[in-house]
């Protein structure tokens, strides 16, 4: 009897420390891959780089390392959400971490909300050392660990969150259908993007417009960071982890944009934030090590916009009696649109014309 306790306590420790490491790795690897996210997007400048010159018959190895270092840009997202779906145990000492997770899924857009900060000080310091140093610190905080401190969700929470999706439906009838039609457009040109551009500045840059656009943006901000913290411990389906995840990219994204248009572009140096603006001017996307982060970065934040709403939507439908079979294949739906419009979008943000 007391060798089958013994092997059944031997088997029990054996099996806690293997859980112990298992959540360990999975609290570290999304930082640890966040801290690596610069050194993808060097890799991509420089294959470009390559590409641009050598002759055609040499492009192909550059051409494979360029497609192949997009691609990564995306492991600290993906590698992120997939910890994130891991359950949250009870006693399990690093689930309290989980926001250095959420983070890590942000990693593009804050890569670039970074490099703004520095513009905004006309900074000239290579803006990776501190992307390392903040990072090294979040890997080794991740590392350490800390026990959820759950708590029962405030009464008003139901009352934000249906302030944040009322604001956000404002947000996509009067203003975002139409800037991101618009972006699309620039697929047959910058003229014809500039045009419409400015036809459309007429309603959204009116006086009352975009003061009530800006106050609705930073309402989605300070609400979704508010649902976020007291949602990132809930239990719920992919769904509901994917928008949570999306809503801190989503933030992570707003932040950077709308520093560097309303501070650093049009009060700091008074430049017209159009198309030539986004496209980084003469220079362009793919002109520099700095403006190469804006291709992931696009890309991340049209994608993660169009699935927050697309989970959002999602929980819509189900609270008005909607098939979960049905709503599923419609947010998947969405989902995969939006891979496909960002590319597209981007696509031409680099050059590609249609006609």
């Amino acid at each position: 009897m007391t060798d089958i306790a013994d092997l059944i306590e031997g088997q029990t420790e054996s099996y806690q420390t293997g859980t112990l490491i298992s959540a360990r790795i999975a609290s570290v690897l999304p930082p640890l891959m966040a801290l690596c996210y610069p050194w993808s997007v060097w890799c991509f400048y420089n294959s470009i780089s390559i590409m641009r010159e050598v002759d055609s018959r040499e492009k192909i190895v550059p051409l494979i390392a360029a497609t192949i270092s997009i691609i990564l840009t995306a492991v600290p997202s993906l590698i992120s959400y997939l910890m994130l779906l891991r359950p949250v145990e009870r006693h399990d000492q690093f689930a309290g971490m989980r926001w250095i997770t959420y983070l890590a899924f942000a990693a593009p857009a804050l890569f670039t909300l970074e490099r703004v900060v520095f513009a905004g000080f006309r900074s000239s310091i290579d803006d990776r050392y501190l992307w390392v140093l903040i990072w090294a610190l979040l890997v080794a905080a991740a590392a350490i660990g800390r026990q959820p401190q759950t708590k029962r969700q405030p009464a008003w929470t139901r009352k934000l969150q249906f302030a944040h999706g009322t604001s956000a439906a404002i947000i996509l009838i009067v203003f975002l259908v139409v800037h991101l039609g618009n972006n699309f457009i620039g697929l047959l040109g910058a003229p014809v993007h500039i045009d419409l551009m400015e036809s459309l500045r007429i309603w959204y840059r009116a006086g009352v417009v975009e003061v009530t656009l800006v106050g609705l943006f930073l309402f989605q901000m300070v609400s979704g960071a508010r649902l976020a913290s007291i949602r990132q411990f809930a239990p719920g389906d992919s769904f509901r982890t994917l928008q949570v995840a999306t809503g801190v990219g989503l933030m992570a994204f707003l932040l950077a944009h709308m520093i560097v248009i309303f501070i650093v572009a049009r009060w700091e140096f008074g430049v017209d934030t159009n198309w030539t603006f986004a496209t980084s001017f003469k220079v362009g996307i793919l002109g520099s090590l700095s403006n190469s982060r804006q291709v992931p970065y696009y890309w991340f934040a049209l994608v993660v916009t169009l699935s927050h709403l697309a989970c959002g939507l999602r929980v819509v439908l189900l609270a008005h009696g909607w098939r979960v079979a049905i709503v599923n294949r419609l947010a998947i739906s969405i989902m995969i649109g939006s891979a496909l419009f960002a590319t597209a979008t981007v696509a031409g943000m680099l050059g590609l014309r249609l006609g």
